[in-house]
């Protein structure tokens, strides 16, 4: 009777056991895979000078995963050589070859960890930079994910304090002396959430293409308001 107790007693605590690494291990997602090569040395800055995000990005504001450009949609584009680019040469060769282009994921969440790219985006208007850095204005893929995500700092930016342009603000604003690109700049930052009223105003001068007046800066800070709070429930994120 002692020894078949033993038994079980073991067998009871080995799965206890990996459970507990696994969950001590799993609040963070899971890690970033570095330095594997991409397929093609896609040059972010010179396609987000041409088109917005959701081309090739077309599921962030609708899905959990915002979804990577597939070679069909490459090819609307590069069919034709438009440019004597040899990144875009091998896009022709893949498509004769009729073979995927086959991209690698930097940062891979683990499966017990729901994340969704509409609730951030869509609902939350979150900006891409908030996570993935300055990926936009890279000119090759990096050998890692910019920012490393990890369960502390998404508890900061749920926790945080946070300052957004509300509608009603951007609709204020838009009705003062604002130039064309700067009104096409707070809307696109429109419920957006920032960390404190400089990153609000890099943020618009980023988007707007240039240096904010100080009557147009003092007039946007007038307009930041509080943000509504976020969630730090822990099944929010952990099925």
């Amino acid at each position: 009777m002692r020894l078949w107790m033993a038994r079980a007693g073991r067998a009871l605590a080995a799965p206890l056991l990996l459970g507990s690494i696994v969950l001590g291990a799993g609040i963070l997602p899971a890690g970033v895979r570095a330095g594997t090569p991409q397929p093609v040395q896609f040059n972010h800055r010179v396609h987000v000078q041409r088109m917005t995000c959701i081309f090739c990005h077309r599921f962030y504001e609708t899905r959990e995963n915002a979804g990577r450009p597939e070679l069909s949609r490459c090819m609307l584009c590069h069919s034709a050589e438009v440019s004597a680019s040899p990144e875009a040469q091998k896009l022709r060769v893949l498509a004769q070859q009729h073979r995927p282009l086959a991209w690698v994921r930097l940062t891979q969440f683990a499966p017990y960890v729901r994340f969704s790219h509409q609730r951030h985006v869509a609902v939350g208007k979150v900006d891409c930079g908030s996570c993935h850095g300055a990926i936009a204005q890279t000119e090759a893929p990096p050998a890692a994910a910019l920012i490393a995500i990890s369960m502390q700092l998404c508890i900061d930016c749920h926790r945080s304090p946070a300052l957004q342009l509300t509608a009603e603000s951007v609709q204020a604003l838009k009705s003062g002396s604002l130039n064309s690109r700067l009104r096409e700049a707070l809307q696109e930052l429109e419920h957006k959430r920032f960390g404190s009223s400089s990153e609000a105003l890099a943020a618009v001068s980023q988007r707007a293409g240039g240096a904010l007046s100080e009557q147009d800066r003092q007039a946007i800070k007038a307009e930041l308001h509080p943000a509504p709070a976020v969630s730090t429930d822990c099944f929010a994120c952990h099925r």
